[in-house]
């Protein structure tokens, strides 16, 4: 089936921006992909994700509400696409709940939480823990790095947030694989078929 609103999760690492990359390219008339509104911050206002909180919430707090009318305005005016999202606030939320970062805590239910849009369905990459740190230190970027006994509690807190949502929409990816296997199972969940021009 065609779903609408696409949202991806996963541990660090697990090819989130590489997928999402992909999709952009091979499938443009398809996909229209949005990336992580966290890592577009973080990056662009030159913030480390766990010394920088509070100002990383405030942005947040700003640019969630101006996602959810993007994603609204290209499905009202593009309705055979699906809009795929890279991560989402229940991840950072997640973190936040590990961190106890009350700032965003507090920001979340009071402000965050009411604006977040509703998926079709959320795609989670998944991968062992100890892959996911090997493939931070190769990765080498210090900016978004973080420990695995954080990415461990962090998913403990991620899959309580999805229950307490009531999400039934929760689908696995294992990543821990050749990528042509992976990108060919996440073609057929998203129901994908390429269309090139003829030479």
């Amino acid at each position: 089936m065609r779903y609408s609103h696409v949202i991806l999760e996963g541990k660090p690492t697990t090819g989130k921006t590489e997928v999402s990359n992909l999709l952009k390219i091979f499938f443009p008339s398809q996909i229209v992909v949005l990336p992580e509104l966290t890592t577009v911050l973080v990056r662009e206002h030159r913030l480390n994700i766990l010394k920088h909180r509070n100002r990383l919430t405030d942005l947040l707090a700003e640019a969630v509400p101006r996602r959810s009318l993007e994603v609204a305005e290209i499905l009202a005016s593009r309705g055979d696409v699906t809009v795929f999202e890279e991560s989402h606030m229940g991840v950072h939320w997640a973190y936040s709940k590990v961190l106890e970062d009350t700032y965003f805590l507090d920001h979340y239910d009071r402000v965050i939480s009411k604006r977040l849009p509703e998926p079709d369905l959320f795609m989670r990459l998944d991968m062992p823990v100890e892959l996911s740190v090997k493939r931070q230190v190769a990765r080498a970027t210090k900016d978004v790095e973080v420990s695995g006994q954080l990415i461990s509690d962090m998913f403990e807190n991620l899959n309580a947030w999805h229950a307490a949502q009531g999400h039934k929409n929760l689908l696995v990816v294992d990543t821990n694989r050749a990528p042509n296997l992976v990108i060919a199972d996440i073609m057929q969940l998203l129901d994908l078929e390429y269309r090139g021009l003829e030479p």
